[in-house]
């Protein structure tokens, strides 16, 4: 069960309600349905552990899509998505007082029923803050016109050191399609682009974190429609 919590951690700047999370999946309808052809769906989060202390982070244990108005009989496990999962692999965080850092494979997903399909986005650096730290990590989904191809373009712009992503710097990049305009330290996680096979009914936005600790803290869950 996810749960809404007051956090007093920190500074003033990095204090108020975050969605706390710990092996469980968070999904809300979107307000235009399906209708849309390109969306950018984003995370403005911290996983709450001591600063200074490892953590294990298992295989695709956290994951960031769209799928279909309902869930999986296990979690993470929806029924029809398309989601990005950074951590390619088990690894163990590094043990750094504000972030950890993960370098290795970065994959993307298609689940149409009980079918699942994989593809490797790239290898790159994946950096996430240790909480009252946060770090932002976007996904954009395109379709072609007849929906019958669909694209993954993953970016991890934030902390790469011991600074924090602000509010503001997460908001500016939800409304910048240009990546070239994005704020912060940008990661470019790469592209995959796959042949669609399920039916388009992609009308919710999916958060997963398949840990129970560290915790998920969760300050923002945004997505952007632009076509």
């Amino acid at each position: 069960m996810a749960f809404i919590v007051q956090a007093f951690i920190g500074t003033p700047s990095t204090t108020g309600t975050v969605l706390q999370m710990g092996r469980e999946e968070f999904v809300r309808p979107m307000a235009f349905g399906n209708n849309w052809n390109k969306l950018r769906v984003g995370i403005l989060a911290s996983v709450y552990m001591v600063p200074g202390s490892s953590g294990i982070f298992y295989t695709n244990g956290f994951y960031l899509g769209v799928c279909q108005n309902g869930l999986g009989a296990t979690c993470p496990s929806p029924i029809d998505a398309v989601y990005a999962a950074p951590f390619g692999a088990a690894v163990t965080a590094n043990a750094y007082p504000t972030y950890f850092s993960y370098a290795g494979q970065y994959y993307c997903y298609e689940k149409v029923g009980s079918t699942l399909t994989s593809g490797v986005i790239g290898s790159s650096q994946w950096y996430g803050a240790m909480y009252p730290y946060k770090a932002m990590f976007f996904v954009d989904f395109s379709f072609t016109a007849n929906r019958q191809s669909l694209t993954w373009h993953g970016y991890n712009p934030g902390i790469t050191g011991t600074t924090d992503a602000s509010r503001s710097q997460f908001l500016t990049n939800m409304q910048c399609e240009d990546a070239a305009g994005l704020v912060g330290n940008t990661s470019d996680t790469g592209t995959s682009s796959i042949a669609y096979s399920g039916q388009f009914n992609l009308n919710c936005v999916c958060l997963a974190w398949n840990m129970c600790i560290p915790a998920l803290m969760v300050s923002e869950l945004c997505v952007t429609r632009w076509y």
